[in-house]
């Protein structure tokens, strides 16, 4: 059965629940979809739902909405769908607020060697987000400070291209830390042929 409800109504009203907006993305058209990805907000369960249902348009216009989440089961979704169409896995990169990490960590392996492509190939970072993520280390390393995961989160959450290195990185940076914090911490010594 087609229903005819105004676009206004399905983008904008406050009436429907996450439950009548799958409802309608599972059995309605194109544009019902369309129109569903542009509200304010789109919860991740709907999210998932317009992923599994809706064409590359659509779901173009999901991931520029920024009130819709993209989370735990949108994210998995959302990857597969842009290893089948580049111009979706193109504009995955342009989420900053989304914790591809948390949804990386949640893939199986082949889902994470189809992100690990995606990532290389299609999500490039800019150098104000790079140049975010050095302060934050050049900070901690200053105050000689562990790193907190909160703090890895925003410095790398702005690099989406990262996901996949985040954990390498984030060990190399700790080692080197803790080399440059020992080095410090040692005494200074001097040869007894250069002292005057």
């Amino acid at each position: 059965m087609m229903l005819r409800l105004p676009r206004p109504l399905l983008e904008f009203s406050s009436v429907l629940s996450d439950d009548d907006l799958i409802e309608l993305i599972e059995s309605q058209t194109e544009g019902h979809r369309f129109a569903i990805a542009g509200r304010s907000p789109v919860a991740d369960r709907v999210s998932s739902s317009i992923c599994h249902h809706s064409d590359k348009d659509t779901i173009s216009k999901l991931i520029d909405n920024e009130d819709a989440i993209i989370g735990p089961e949108t994210g998995p979704v959302l990857i597969k769908r842009a290893a089948e169409d580049p111009s979706i896995a193109g504009k995955m990169g342009t989420r900053k607020d989304v914790d591809w990490r948390s949804i990386y960590a949640k893939l199986d392996d082949a889902s994470k060697r189809v992100f690990a492509n995606l990532a290389r190939n299609h999500m490039k970072v800019d150098k104000a987000s790079v140049d975010a993520a050095k302060e934050i280390v050049a900070h901690k390393l200053q105050q000689r400070s562990g790193f907190k995961a909160t703090e890895w989160t925003v410095a790398w959450g702005r690099c989406v291209h990262c996901v996949i290195a985040v954990n390498w990185i984030c060990a190399r940076l700790n080692v080197f830390a803790a080399s440059l914090m020992g080095i410090m911490q040692r005494p200074l010594s001097l040869d007894a042929t250069h002292s005057a």
